[in-house]
């Protein structure tokens, strides 16, 4: 445990970041939470259900032609975090010069991919004959917004790389109520299906000049000579990270972003909106349990860059128990209460079974493992065969997946996601981790996951126990129960021992004071935002 004395004034800069980060975070996901609570049962209201599964496909679809970044955009942040320190040399104006240019070209083919898809999609999923042309129209706009969107990343990019996720934070918030109203205009003036487009639009436009606007007031580009040039050599460094990083991005969005589309081609597209419904809180658990992880990846890379090779070790552990210990309390949590939640949020229209939620649970507590550990090769810039491992799993999952969900529907494809995930990622990965912190596997599992494995036994006797003595009441009072007895009995757990001794002894010396500074400046925003008013 190092000793408070030892912290620098950088270090303390970067807690501070990321707790601005953290809270903006969390805030974020209530918003995003709120939007999907309001927005879905307003489309089910002025949509048929196949209607919603359409929406639901073209989403995933949209996410596949994001792999058209071919992993330039992780690259560009990740250069970028190197050379900010040094703007007068011209490398930092440089690589932001060259990245534009790549995105720009980049969203260019994203159109022409959207131009495929309209052509050929609907043969392929078989798409019914009334909403083809639905379909093509839908698919195409959507593509477009994303294509327009990938040089809009800029932005972005040059934010997350001075650790500064928060202005980003706040401007999805706000476009999340702009689409939000956007959707429902046109969705009550009878635009149907295709009021998706209008909200997109209205979103995207809305956070691109919220961030660049940001990236001019906090001084974030450079001026004069510091712009340097977009160089061949630029582009190669950039390339020859994103290039690894492309096939990890293929390969996760094989492993998890196929469901939707495996779904709808095997068993139907009601089953794509039954998928798209029930699984909305796991998606939201994962990005929950993931926020403080993901809110810490700028300053992990500036450790990297600036040699704190002690530090970066101490930090990342601290991180990875703390997140995998959050993941089994989100885990216990949404096992119980996604079929209350569900049944309440659509009343009764939409549900599965609850051997379905378990599964997803535990893939929650696998992925949180994962998203972890796989950060650390990214951050040293050292993937290795990483770069292949996650296309292996997802040609796994494919092939395997097909097929269990033709006999055993969703929970054979669930199963075998859990599975593919284990034996290949989650094992790699930890691997690696072993390997760059010359760690044994006896010290990985007692010192890092230990402590959440404590967490595990406990609600893994309390669960079963609730689930049974409330299984006759009503959905209301079941997810009122479940949420409350497990949030309350989980965190109380990982307080006591699902930190580890030194990152609890931590939180309590230094974590507390920085979280009421945190505080008092955000109040101070409020403040001067409603004179302002």
């Amino acid at each position: 445990m190092q000793d408070s004395s030892q912290y620098s004034k950088s270090d303390n800069l970067r807690l501070r970041r990321f707790l601005y980060a953290t809270v903006s975070g969390y805030t974020h996901l209530v918003a995003n939470v709120l939007y999907v609570l309001a927005s879905v049962p307003l489309a089910l209201h002025f949509l048929q259900k196949r209607e919603f599964g359409l929406w639901a496909v073209v989403t995933q679809l949209g996410g596949y032609l994001q792999l058209v970044d071919i992993g330039m955009s992780a690259s560009l942040s990740r250069h970028l975090v190197d050379h900010k320190d040094n703007r007068h040399t011209g490398e930092y104006g440089g690589i932001i010069r060259t990245g534009g240019l790549v995105l720009l070209a980049q969203g260019f083919l994203v159109l022409l991919g959207g131009v495929v898809l309209v052509l050929c999609g609907t043969r392929y999923l078989h798409i019914d004959s009334d909403l083809e042309s639905a379909f093509k129209v839908v698919m195409f706009w959507q593509c477009a917004i994303i294509a327009a969107d990938f040089p809009a990343r800029l932005f972005f990019h040059i934010l997350l790389a001075n650790q500064r996720l928060d202005v980003v934070n706040w401007s999805q918030i706000a476009s999340f109520f702009l689409s939000f109203v956007t959707l429902w205009f046109c969705l009550a003036n009878g635009v149907g299906v295709f009021s998706v487009v209008w909200a997109n639009l209205a979103n995207w436009l809305l956070a691109v000049t919220i961030s660049g606007a940001a990236c001019l007031k906090f001084n974030l580009l450079p001026s004069g000579i510091e712009w340097g040039r977009a160089t061949w050599a630029k582009f190669k460094e950039l390339f020859k990270f994103g290039k690894d990083v492309f096939w990890i991005a293929l390969g996760n969005q094989m492993i998890s972003a196929s469901q939707a589309i495996i779904v709808t081609r095997i068993l139907g597209l009601s089953s794509a909106a039954t998928w798209s419904v029930c699984t909305r809180s796991y998606t939201l658990a994962n990005q929950v349990v993931w926020r403080p992880f993901d809110s810490s990846t700028s300053a992990l890379s500036e450790m990297v860059a600036r040699s704190e090779n002690d530090r970066l070790e101490h930090r990342f552990q601290g991180l990875v128990t703390l997140t995998v210990s959050f993941s089994v309390v989100a885990a216990a949590i949404f096992a119980l209460c996604n079929q209350p939640f569900v049944f309440l949020w659509t009343h009764g229209r939409v549900g599965w079974s609850r051997e379905n939620d378990v599964l997803l649970a535990i893939w929650l507590v696998v992925s949180a493992v994962v998203h972890c550990l796989s950060s650390l090769p990214l951050m040293l810039k050292q993937i290795r065969f990483m770069r292949y491992i996650y296309f292996i799993e997802g040609a796994a999952f494919l092939g395997i997946g097909t097929l269990a969900a033709s006999r055993y529907g969703f929970a054979g494809m669930l199963t075998t996601s859990i599975f593919c995930s284990m034996i290949f990622s989650c094992s790699y990965c930890i691997w690696r981790t072993l390997r760059e912190f010359d760690l044994n596997l006896t010290e990985f599992f007692l010192r890092w996951l230990g402590p959440s494995a404590k967490v595990f036994a406990v609600l893994a006797l309390v669960s079963p126990f609730l689930y049974l003595a409330s299984e006759s009441l009503s959905a209301k009072l079941q997810f009122l129960i479940y949420s409350v007895a497990i949030g309350t009995i989980g965190t109380s757990c990982v307080l006591t021992f699902g930190l580890g001794r030194d990152l609890r002894k931590e939180l309590l010396t230094r974590g507390l004071g920085a979280v009421s500074r945190c505080f008092k400046t955000i109040f101070r925003v409020c403040v001067r935002f409603r004179r302002c008013g």
